[in-house]
């Protein structure tokens, strides 16, 4: 190890023999130097059979292999020496069983471990379980390892997985029984603990408590040397005995004893006694105030009577109140009579001094009650809300656990729960601040697990607004290091320099033309394309910087296009008034006669409110169902899906953008102020969210190769990192 860090390590083993299987573990930390220098050696042995030579069998693996691997290797790096070691022991294991002591082949779970200068080297078999934690990731390091499923003896220990480890690492090594009880969650909790001591204590009396002796676990941290408490890391074992519990951690030393409970009752339960008694004396006291001749009877009347027994109240106080409810109506009104009677009479024979200090201790009697009782049931509401509160951050921590361990759609559940708890109490009185605060974190890591990220302040390439009067700027396209886009309330074709955000008019439509509706481009040739109001169609060379009208075939208008698109050297146009979609290819110095794409009926052109074309043409209706079409027909296999709550559909979607060059399908939705990218084959990726002010975003341009989109809103057009 590199003398700047530290192994520290602890223990879960079973002191004495299990009636099912053997369990052996061991930790062998060398202090002679030519030892030392190759680091320390993890063994945990599980043979799942009773059978009596099992015991040689872990002293077999364990003492072979520590003895090739310190000294019967020839080899000086580490990792030659762990081969060395395994083979030797699979050499061992086989002359086992062609000795005919093969009862534990099928039952032997194991796991050889080595750490030497920051670096694991680890062979398993069987079931035996091995995690590595890296600050808040989790590698479960024995998952998915390529090892036969029926070994031969020779081939026993097969896999060697050996990489880097780093400081602040924890590793667990253990059989799998330990997994029936403790959860991944709980024991990434326990590693979070500042020593292997407190971690394992804690495992320990999970264990303990579900009666589970039948584990054996190694967990190692490596750390600084500074980095652990020497008093948190020593006040507790670094061995706990599953089967000997005076021994099994601080849980078990101290408990929770019930004389402890009962002084404490007793205590509280002595002053509530006391109260009621002086308030019985106080009374008492009253009636010695009244005149002699008519308390003289009354004594006489009481004087053979026993004197009650009250100091029941010292220890106990029935307070169910239920015992007294199945009294007939008849016999409680009765009662209620008689008691108003006995006071009537004695109020009259009061003195009215203290007549009218008893009413005022009466009513101030009342008061404190009934603030002890609010009080008293704001406490119990208030620990209800936290209860609430714990149990939601409780869900967090296992949302973070399973994001650790790639489980996207596990930790969206529980964020998704935890939310829905916190919200159901977020405006309640007494709500504990916290919650908001909780409320806030959940959302930031659902964005996270779902991909979304916020876009607060766009860069702002440049205000189309001040390029020309009566702007109303359209149609954005990237080509070639410049964005291009139209002024449909004119007839200017507008251009912006990226680098530098300058802009220019690059030229403008024939005023008898119409004006500029539409814009698409060809790519390769570096050409736009602009259809005008009046169905006619212009191209502009940015290699000639000339414009030029195109005609068809039949010499007659194109179609008043909605949207128009490319694809190689066809133009294709969206007509959703007459519901056709045509394409047009190019011949001569113009196009073809174009024809139809759909047949009637196949799909329905009329909803459609956008389409994009790589090759397959993607249509994107009003409703926000995206359809994927090849050569006229529907691919039935494509799908939009997985788009994250609350906004898992596309309501009212703007535009769609791929092309050949493009891997992803990105879809613009101005009502919720999104671009969501898909992949082609439908699956959500991720979503850019804006903030409102930044207008209506009326088009959309993406460049992959330099990881940009590019937004125009409200004659501006704004930059963003993809």
């Amino acid at each position: 190890m590199n003398e700047d860090a530290t192994l520290q390590t602890a223990k879960i083993l079973t002191a004495n023999k299990l009636p099912d299987r053997f369990l052996d573990t061991k930790i062998y930390e060398p202090t002679a130097p030519e030892e030392s220098i190759y680091g320390n050696t993890y063994i945990l042995v599980e043979v799942t059979t009773p059978w009596f030579p099992t015991a040689k069998i872990t002293k077999l693996i364990r003492n072979t292999f520590l003895e090739e691997y310190y000294h019967g290797s020839f080899n000086r790096a580490e990792v030659k020496r762990f081969e060395d070691g395994l083979k030797a022991v699979n050499k061992k294991l086989s002359d086992l069983a062609g000795a005919g002591q093969i009862e534990w082949i099928g039952n032997l779970n194991a796991i050889i471990s080595t750490i030497s200068d920051n670096r694991l080297y680890l062979s398993h078999t069987g079931t035996a379980e091995a995690y590595l934690f890296r600050k808040n990731k989790i590698s479960h390091i024995t998952e998915g390892e390529d090892v036969p499923k029926n070994p031969t003896p020779i081939q026993t220990f097969s896999a060697l997985i050996n990489g880097d480890l780093e400081r602040e690492d924890r590793l667990v090594l253990s059989n799998s029984e330990m997994y029936n009880f403790v959860s991944i969650d709980t024991l990434r909790n326990a590693v979070d603990q500042i020593s292997p001591n407190s971690a394992v204590d804690e495992v320990a009396n999970i264990l303990y408590r579900e009666k589970a002796d039948k584990v054996n676990a190694i967990f190692i941290y490596l750390s600084g040397d500074n980095s652990i408490d020497a008093k948190a890391a020593t006040a507790l074992p670094d061995t706990i005995f599953l089967d000997n519990p005076e021994a099994a951690g601080s849980i078990f030393k101290k408990g929770l004893k019930p004389k402890n409970i009962l002084a404490t009752s007793k205590s509280g339960i002595t002053s509530i006694g006391s109260a009621v008694l002086g308030i019985i004396d106080f009374f008492a006291s009253l009636f010695k105030r009244k005149k002699k001749e008519e308390i003289e009877p009354k004594k006489e009347k009481l004087k053979n009577e026993p004197i009650q027994d009250l100091s029941y109240m010292t220890s106990s106080i029935d307070l169910n109140l239920s015992h007294g409810r199945d009294r007939t109506r008849k016999t409680t009104a009765s009662g209620i009579f008689s008691i108003f009677g006995i006071a009537f009479n004695w109020l009259r024979g009061l003195n009215k001094k203290w007549l009218y200090g008893g009413i005022a201790f009466i009513i101030i009697l009342l008061v404190v009650g009934g603030i002890y009782f609010k009080m008293s049931s704001q406490t119990k509401n208030s620990n209800d809300l936290s209860t609430i509160v714990s149990a939601a951050q409780e869900k967090i921590n296992s949302a973070d656990t399973q994001a650790a361990l790639h489980n996207d759609l596990g930790a969206r559940n529980l964020l998704l729960e935890a939310r829905t708890m916190l919200e159901d109490i977020k405006d309640k009185p007494k709500s504990p601040v916290e919650v908001i605060i909780l409320l806030e974190k959940i959302q930031e890591k659902l964005d996270k697990v779902n991909k979304v990220i916020h876009i607060d302040n766009p860069k702002e390439l440049a205000n189309l607004s001040s390029i020309a009067s009566n702007i109303d700027a359209k149609n954005l396209i990237y080509l070639n290091g410049a964005l291009y886009a139209i002024n449909i309330k004119g007839t200017e074709l507008i251009a912006t320099i990226v680098d530098k955000g300058d802009k220019q008019i690059l030229t403008k439509i024939p005023s008898d033309a119409g004006e500029a509706q539409t814009l698409t481009s060809y790519d390769n040739d570096r050409i736009l394309v602009v259809e005008t109001s009046k169905a006619r169609v212009f191209e502009f060379s940015l290699k000639t910087n000339k414009l030029e009208e195109k005609k068809n075939a039949q010499e007659i208008a194109f179609p008043d296009a909605n949207a128009i698109s490319t694809y190689l050297s066809t133009l294709y146009f969206l007509n959703k008034d007459e519901g056709t979609m045509l394409k047009f290819a190019h011949s001569g110095a113009g196009y073809d006669k174009g024809r139809n794409i759909y047949k009637e009926g196949v799909v329905n052109i009329k909803d459609i409110n956008s389409f994009a074309i790589d090759g397959n043409i993607y249509l994107l209706f009003d409703n926000g169902i995206i359809e994927k079409t090849l050569k006229g027909s529907i691919d039935s296999n494509f799908k939009v899906k997985n788009i994250p709550e609350p906004n898992s559909s596309l309501e009212s979607p703007n535009q769609m953008v791929t092309s050949a060059d493009l891997t992803s399908l990105y879809v613009l939705e101005n009502k919720k102020h999104r671009v969501i990218e898909l992949n082609k084959n439908g699956d959500y990726l991720r979503q850019f969210t804006f903030k409102d002010n930044i207008g209506d975003i009326n088009s959309f341009s993406v460049n992959e190769k330099a990881k940009k989109l590019y937004l125009l809103a409200s004659n501006k057009i704004f930059e963003i990192d993809l």
